[in-house]
């Protein structure tokens, strides 16, 4: 699971995240928005096109992990969580660790 912060997510997300995924198992990678900025230095006609405080922020994510699967096979298509709130994210990392299928 990959999940990608935002300038309004809260500081403490990335702690919360960690916990939970280590509670139900599932190995969680989130991306500060400075991973971002660093990731996309590479890349800067994509940073003028992925607005912040945006669901767009996503797409970041969603090419990270690409990136990754093209240098490890082994990688892992992200699983979003479509806009949970913090409570129910412990939840939803929980059926991704349950659910093989839905892997």
């Amino acid at each position: 699971m990959q999940i990608t912060g935002d300038k309004k997510t809260p500081a403490e997300a990335q702690t919360f995240l960690a916990e939970s995924a280590a509670k139900h198992g599932v190995e969680c990678i989130y991306q500060t928005p400075d991973d971002q900025i660093k990731w996309l230095e590479r890349f800067p006609e994509l940073a003028e096109e992925i607005p912040w405080n945006s669901i767009q922020r996503r797409n970041i994510a969603i090419l990270t992990v690409s990136q990754q699967q093209s240098h490890n096979a082994s990688a892992s298509f992200p699983k979003h969580p479509p806009h949970l709130p913090c409570h129910a994210i412990s939840a939803y990392m929980s059926l991704i660790a349950t659910n093989a299928s839905f892997l």
